[in-house]
């Protein structure tokens, strides 16, 4: 074999990196199925460790590790290293983090902001199945209303054909009584029957048919009415010819009214064979399905869920149900139905959004722990970059390389405590950890950006070591509120009202809340005067970066404002009467 074909079969240094990859992505693959089969095995004897795996199970599939793999593979096979190397310390980044979620120590906090996340998507789900059962619902009560009214209508043609019948007797009577001679007493009873018709009609006058349609014509009863009056009286004067013209206006009336009626209802008879019953049925099933898929979702969360589970399966068997009846074109059957789905979706979301209050109520002791726990990192390591600004700033103002250096490794670390604000806004907010807090956290991380940039330019002048110290001092305030804000939720109520430390706790929470606005409204204030004066030096054209901020300050006091709206409704009524 020559040197030709010998380096044609080598296997080079990219064929063996895919080989690796490959042989790594099988046990990923089998790594998941692993965790999956266990958590099942231990669903019952260990629910915490099961629990565990089925966390990590979610974070490896959400974060698609199996599926980058593969792609590793073929950008191996392309010998492009450097995308490879890229995507393999963000690969290595993940599987670290999957490595710690599964030996998490605070494994219990993971797992009950994992389950609020959970009962939080159900709920959201739920709203959009309640929305569209109300949907369904308003549709079959409005069709019921019209096979109502039909069913009205012909009930009315079935009155009038009486009545029709009654005085076509009556004028049959009439006219063979001009011919007898002898004929005042059947004239008399003549006149007792036609005020006695009269009186059924008014009944059938006075009843209200509503109806659908703008082309509605008056109707003929209260002439009919009229015209057996006036023959009645004219019968009762034994004036049969005076009587005639009456009588025989009132059969006519009585006809009309039939045609009116019978026009009325046919049009009404079109319409309902018009209504879409077929898409509504389909639309039913639809939000059976949703709904379905609500029940598994709260059945992941366990006995947790136990109520809400029973009531959603209930609303199901009665969509089922709903749209059996629409198939047969019963609107009033399928409404009924649909008011019980209802009413069950309704129930369901009430014992879901009282299980998450009270999970919510189980998380915030640990949420207020961590808040403190990383203000306080926050203060100290700020304390230490403004102290190292102090020293830095002369030095790179005079151009000194090192200096210089110096300061931009310290916007570095200005910028992981502006990420671990990040995360310490994300949890208040998914945890709503108190009113206030994520607005005056998220005003002390834009002040924390401004010193970043400018450290990061090499900039160390005394304008940053100020705004170091409006951190620090926001910092510190914040710490302080914080302390006082209580880790219940605070329901108000009449027992606590009367409890000398829940009054206590209620008034530290109200003014944890205006500390923090306090905070926000300052820096707002401050950031007002800066901006002002920057206006002022550019008084003919704001320049764009300058806009830029007056906008960003605009929407600082709107949060402000908000945020001070929110307090007034939601802790207005928690000051209790005769503190001083």
């Amino acid at each position: 074999m020559d040197d030709g074909e010998r380096s044609t079969d080598e296997v080079t240094a990219s064929d063996r990196l895919g080989f690796d990859q490959q042989q790594i992505q099988a046990e990923m693959t089998e790594l998941e199925e692993r965790m999956f089969r266990l958590a099942e095995a231990l669903k019952q004897m260990e629910p915490e460790s099961s629990s565990r795996l089925m966390l990590g199970l979610k974070f490896s599939r959400e974060e698609l590790l199996v599926h980058r793999m593969q792609q590793l593979v073929d950008v191996l096979a392309e010998s492009e290293l450097d995308d490879a190397i890229d995507e393999q310390k963000q690969l290595i980044s993940q599987l670290l983090r999957l490595r710690e979620l599964l030996l998490s120590r605070d494994l219990d906090f993971q797992l009950q902001l994992e389950r609020l996340r959970q009962i939080r998507a159900a709920l959201e789900k739920l709203e959009r199945a309640i929305k569209e059962e109300d949907r369904e619902l308003q549709w079959s009560d409005a069709t019921k209303q019209l096979e109502e009214t039909a069913a009205e209508l012909a009930h009315h043609l079935q009155s009038l054909d009486e009545l029709i019948e009654l005085q076509t007797s009556h004028n049959q009577s009439r006219d063979k009584l001009v011919e007898e001679t002898d004929s005042d007493a059947a004239v008399e009873q003549l006149a007792i029957d036609q005020s006695t018709t009269r009186e059924r009609t008014r009944p059938l006058a006075d009843r209200e048919v509503e109806l659908a349609g703008e082309d509605q014509t008056e109707s003929y009863l209260p002439a009919a009415i009229d015209q057996m009056t006036q023959a009645a009286n004219q019968l009762l004067k034994i004036e049969l010819a005076s009587a005639e013209s009456p009588m025989d206006q009132s059969l006519q009336s009585l006809q009309d009214e039939r045609h009116r009626i019978e026009s009325l209802r046919s049009q009404l008879e079109d319409k309902l064979s018009e209504e879409p019953f077929p898409r509504f049925q389909t639309d039913q099933m639809t939000n059976h399905d949703v709904t379905e898929d609500i029940s598994e979702m709260i059945r992941q969360l366990g006995d947790s869920g136990a109520e809400a589970l029973g009531e959603t399966l209930r609303a199901a068997t009665s969509m089922t149900n709903a749209a059996g009846q629409l198939g047969q074109r019963q609107a009033g059957s399928a409404a009924e139905m649909q008011l019980a789905a209802l009413q069950s979706l309704k129930y369901a979301r009430e014992r879901l959004q009282e299980e998450e209050q009270r999970l919510l109520d189980r998380l915030r002791g640990e949420v207020k722990q961590r808040v403190i726990e990383g203000l306080t990192f926050m203060l100290e390591k700020e304390s230490e970059i403004r102290a190292a600004t102090e020293t830095l700033g002369p030095k790179a103002a005079a151009n000194e390389r090192r200096a210089q250096l110096a300061l931009t490794n310290l916007g570095g670390e200005q910028e992981k405590l502006i990420t671990l604000a990040d995360e310490l806004i994300a949890l208040v907010e998914e945890t709503e950890f108190g009113i206030a807090l994520p607005a005056a956290l998220w005003i002390v991380q834009d002040s924390m950006q401004q010193v970043a940039d400018r450290l990061l330019a090499s900039d160390g002048s005394e304008l940053v070591v100020r705004m170091e110290k409006d951190v620090e001092a926001d910092l510190e305030a914040l710490l302080e509120a914080m302390k006082l804000l209580p880790s219940s939720s605070g329901e108000n109520s009449e027992s606590n009202a009367n409890n000398p430390q829940q009054r206590l706790r209620e008034l530290n929470r109200i003014l944890a809340e205006l500390k923090m606005i306090r905070i926000l409204q300052l820096r707002v204030n401050s950031g007002t005067v800066v901006v002002d004066k920057q206006r002022a030096a550019d008084a003919e054209r704001l320049s764009r970066l300058l806009r830029d901020r007056v906008a960003k300050i605009r929407g600082l006091q709107e949060d402000v404002t908000d945020v001070t709206e929110e307090l007034s409704i939601s802790r207005g009524n928690e000051i209790p009467s005769g503190v001083n």
